[in-house]
């Protein structure tokens, strides 16, 4: 008898890659990859940047990646994932935009 957990993980990166080739799923890879670029930019320079809003950014893309690509947004019905996202995007938005120094000179 084979192992059910060596067929559970099989078939959970069968459904991370056919989530990949989403439109959806292609869209938050690309923003996890971001994130980490932005990640490593800042760690390698000087002065201290926004790492607080990348981390942010890069934890709700990895979850809402891994959310959607295993289905769990068709088995848990209560929650609305339009308005999750969306205000994932807006969280981000918000963050970003209170934590930009204004240059009044």
């Amino acid at each position: 008898m084979s192992e059910p957990s060596a067929q559970q993980s099989a078939s959970c990166t069968e459904q991370v890659r056919a989530y990949i080739r989403t439109k959806k799923g292609l869209v938050l890879a690309a923003e996890i990859v971001c994130c980490l670029i932005v990640l490593i930019c800042y760690a390698a320079s000087r002065t201290p940047g926004y790492l607080g809003i990348a981390i942010t950014e890069l934890i709700f893309s990895t979850i809402f990646f891994f959310l959607f690509a295993l289905r769990y947004d068709q088995q848990i019905a209560f929650i609305h994932w339009g308005w999750t996202d969306f205000i994932c995007a807006a969280v981000g938005g918000f963050l970003m935009a209170s934590s930009t120094p204004i240059d009044v000179g």
